[in-house]
């Protein structure tokens, strides 16, 4: 099952920003699949989470709308 709970998305975001040489940017790349009901609503509490820690949105693929389906890639302000 993926991953939702807030602690465990904060978590993991926090381990792709430490500090290591070379490391320029960091990039989250999210995915899911928009036509398996619990995996759409799994991924919207993901979002959620991602804009509170003040990520925003990218990209998105497919619809090319402002509510991502497919996946999406998020960015740190």
């Amino acid at each position: 099952m993926p991953v939702s709970f807030r602690g465990r998305l904060v978590q993991y975001a926090g381990r792709l920003h430490r500090k290591h040489p070379g490391k320029k940017a960091v990039r989250i790349h999210d995915y899911v699949d928009g036509k398996v009901p619990v995996l759409q609503r799994v991924f919207q509490r993901r979002l959620k989470t991602c804009k509170a820690m003040g990520y925003t949105i990218v990209r998105t693929w497919e619809n090319g709308g402002s509510e991502p389906e497919a996946g999406s890639i998020f960015s740190q302000r």
